[in-house]
């Protein structure tokens, strides 16, 4: 069973959407420095942000870091915990917990 959840928290983005975990196109949004962000995840997995595709989360979030800040500087950061979605019963959720093998919503 443990190796399930290794497994399951491996998946990408393709993997969620290809089996229907993750229905695409899928909002995702963020509060970060009090702007409002927003990216569509795709079909194909890739992210888009502001116009362009990224193909991760997690490049997806630097860039919209980066966008709030007037240097423009980003950080690293993991994509899964910075996004959030919706649930079936309209909770803000985190990405990752689209990975879990105990997706809550």
């Amino acid at each position: 069973m443990e190796k399930d959840k290794t497994d399951a928290r491996r998946a990408g983005l393709r993997d969620l959407v290809s089996t229907g975990v993750a229905a695409a196109p899928l909002r995702v949004v963020r509060t970060y420095r009090g702007k409002e962000l927003e990216a569509v995840v795709a079909k194909d997995g890739a992210v888009e942000f502001e116009g362009s595709s990224y193909p991760s989360l997690s490049a997806a979030a630097v860039v919209a870091i980066k966008s709030t800040r007037a240097t423009g500087q980003g950080s690293a950061i993991n994509g899964w915990q910075f996004w959030k979605y919706r649930d079936t019963n309209g909770a803000l959720r985190k990405m990752d917990d689209l990975r879990s093998a105990d997706r809550p919503g």
